[in-house]
């Protein structure tokens, strides 16, 4: 062994030496690997309340585990993930501490009505919780109910409300459709719950669905600021359709200011007649002849009753007629009774502005047709305005007589710069290639025939040789130096454009 290490060189001692630390590395790592535990997943996309009760269940049952994803993704010992996902199911560790009708599986005996009243509303929110979780697009959801207790007297009792709150994917919007989905969802799950009595918000605070008329106006899917830029965007874009068909495209363009009405409002009127209707109407006639009796006798006290001159000839005659006609008019009222809508329009303003190409005659018809696509109503204050200004234009082209190109001197300097580049290039291949040619035993040349050993002083050393291999390397690389550059030289000078655009891409890069 000593022998052999002497007879190596000190580039073959330093290669044995290496080849020895790389050994010892490499069972080092065998080694290492071969007792490294491997994870396996367990669960993924927790909630934070999830996560941690989840690796504290773990602790407590010694189970190597580890965290990623901020948390959000628990993985644990390859041979105890079956162990593992039995905790969870045992423990119920993956809905955050949320309980549903399991929670009747273990009532004491001696709970009181109240305990039992607590877990059925827990129970119940519970249930209603993993049921909108499982809708797309909802990572998480709570959910809280407000059950009045039951009271005597029906006009004593409150009316149950809820409150949902929606923890959503990254980047996902709940539609109006969904959220109304969940509202009755919620509502039906709760005895006596009205869905006006809902109110879902999302995990960034905004208001999807509930509250009062105001929150509603302002926050979730109908909000004001919203629905007046959609209105004016849709407006915008049928009066620029219309336009372009009209005077061309890009010649006009419209802009749309609205604004919309968004008070709540009830509104009763009263409207009276002027011709009164008649309903009924009855005559009644009466008609009396006849003689009357003579006057004689005592009527009454005698000192009460004046007297009285008799009358001629002792006897009366009595007659009359008697028409009465009565009517009963009814009274002619309308009562009419309207619910104003929130985000009617108000008023609108529409600001046209077309290019001077298009003749100034056309402008009144332009107006015309405008009003008539926005409904112009000059009572509601609605305006329009249509002006001719001059549009801008594409940018200018180059004169026709002006050649595109960079100047001479550009050219000369772009000429240079590429073949600098080709030399450059190929200087650096042919030094690879001498490289490659050196590193090549060279072999000695054959004896003559004759030749003695006291001739063999005469003989070419080994040097020699070398030095004539490279002799002749370096002169055929100057050679193919001289023809590169050359081929260079007259590539730039015949394709001038095509070199400077090469020059440009390789100082872009």
């Amino acid at each position: 062994m000593p022998t052999l290490l002497d007879n190596l060189s000190l580039r073959g001692k330093l290669a044995l030496a290496a080849a020895g630390v790389l050994a010892v590395v490499l069972v080092f790592g065998i080694v290492s690997l071969s007792k490294r535990t491997s994870y396996g997943l367990l669960a993924t996309d927790l909630a934070a309340t999830e996560s941690a009760d989840l690796t504290t269940s773990l602790e407590k049952k010694g189970i190597p585990f580890r965290t990623g994803d901020n948390g959000r993704t628990v993985l644990v010992a390859s041979d105890r993930v079956d162990e593992a996902r039995a905790l969870l199911v045992q423990e119920n560790l993956l809905g955050g501490g949320r309980v549903g009708w399991e929670v009747f599986d273990k009532t004491k005996l001696g709970a009181t009505d109240f305990q039992q009243r607590v877990n059925y509303q827990r129970a119940l929110q519970g249930e209603i919780a993993r049921a909108i979780e499982q809708i797309d697009g909802v990572r998480a959801a709570t959910v809280n109910l407000a059950l009045p207790d039951r009271k005597l007297f029906a006009r004593e009792e409150k009316p149950p409300t809820a409150s949902v709150l929606l923890t959503l994917e990254n980047g996902y919007a709940l539609e109006a459709a969904r959220v109304r989905g969940i509202s009755r969802l919620v509502s039906s799950a709760v005895e006596g719950l009205d869905a006006q009595n809902v109110v879902i918000t999302d995990n960034e605070g905004t208001l999807l669905s509930g509250g009062s008329p105001a929150d509603q106006a302002d926050g979730g899917d109908g909000g004001k600021l919203a629905a007046q830029e959609a209105y004016e965007r849709r407006a915008e874009a049928d009066l620029n359709a219309m336009l372009a068909r009209v005077v061309g495209d890009g010649k006009a363009t419209a802009a749309v200011s609205a604004e919309l009405n968004w008070d709540r409002a009830h509104v009763e009127s009263e409207t009276w007649g002027r011709k009164p209707l008649a309903l009924s109407k009855s005559t009644e006639k009466e008609k009396y002849e006849g003689a009357g009796g003579a006057a004689g006798g005592a009527a009454g006290v005698v000192g009460d009753v004046p007297s009285y001159a008799a009358a001629a000839g002792g006897k009366t005659s009595g007659k009359y007629d008697r028409e009465q006609t009565q009517t009963q008019f009814a009274i002619d009222k309308t009562i009419t009774k309207r619910d104003l809508a929130q985000g009617a329009l108000e008023r609108q303003s529409v600001a046209v502005l077309v290019d001077e190409s298009v003749p100034a005659g056309r402008l009144e018809a332009i107006r015309s047709t405008v009003e008539a696509a926005m409904g112009y109503d000059g009572k509601r204050g609605d305006r329009v305005s249509v002006e001719r200004v001059p549009f801008a234009g594409p940018a200018e082209a180059p004169a026709a007589g002006k050649k595109k190109g960079l100047s001479p001197l550009i050219l000369q300097a772009v000429a240079a710069v590429a073949a600098l580049a080709f030399l450059a290039a190929a200087a650096l291949g042919l030094r690879r290639r001498q490289r490659t040619v050196l590193s090549w035993p060279v072999e000695a040349e054959a004896l003559p025939a004759g030749l003695t050993l006291s001739g063999l002083a005469a003989a070419p050393s080994f040097d020699d040789l070398a030095e004539r291999a490279r002799q002749d390397a370096l002169a055929r690389e100057a050679a193919s130096r001289r023809q590169i550059e050359e081929r260079a030289a007259e590539t730039a000078r015949l394709k001038t454009e095509e070199s400077a655009q090469l020059v440009r891409t390789w100082l872009n890069e």
